[in-house]
């Protein structure tokens, strides 16, 4: 049974297939965890919000992203229509009451760590963390560069 592997490599050597492989699975890892965490965080923020929302009545139209109307002005905002409705647009809701419910909204944004949601949000190919898989972890304590320990003995 594996528990751990862990690749080491050295600037300017090729990795084997093996060291490929075991690379692109904990990508795909580190990618699935950052997706689940990132749709915990949106399930959370969209739950609290239909709480404050359901039951009050838009003062616009909400429309969806080809321009189709989700909510019609005048009408009551329900759960099944928050859920319909894109993340990023949630926030800008403009119902009967809001100033009322102002602050408690920002509190539901502002209770997820910003740096957090952002960075879960962030591509795995875009930087952090493939950069730190692709580059290979850094070598055992102990052994330099040239493949001998520190005190100059052959490891």
């Amino acid at each position: 049974m594996v528990i751990d592997a862990k690749v080491f490599s050295r600037r300017g050597v090729d990795k084997d297939d093996r060291s490929m492989k075991i690379e692109e699975m904990e990508i795909e890892g580190l990618n699935r965890d950052r997706e689940d965490e990132l749709a915990a965080l949106k399930r959370g923020v969209r739950y609290a919000l239909s709480e404050i929302m359901a039951g009050r009545t838009v003062k616009k139209d909400i429309k969806d992203r080809k321009g189709e109307i989700i909510v019609k002005v005048g009408k009551k905002l329900t759960h099944e229509a928050l859920d319909r409705i894109e993340f990023h647009k949630l926030r800008d809701i403009d119902f009967s009451n809001r100033k009322e419910f102002a602050d408690r909204i920002d509190e539901i944004f502002t209770g997820i760590p910003r740096n957090r949601l952002e960075m879960v949000a962030l591509s795995a190919t875009d930087g952090i963390v493939r950069t730190g898989c692709k580059k290979g972890d850094d070598l055992p304590p102990g052994v330099g560069e040239d493949g001998q320990g520190v005190c100059g003995h052959q490891t």
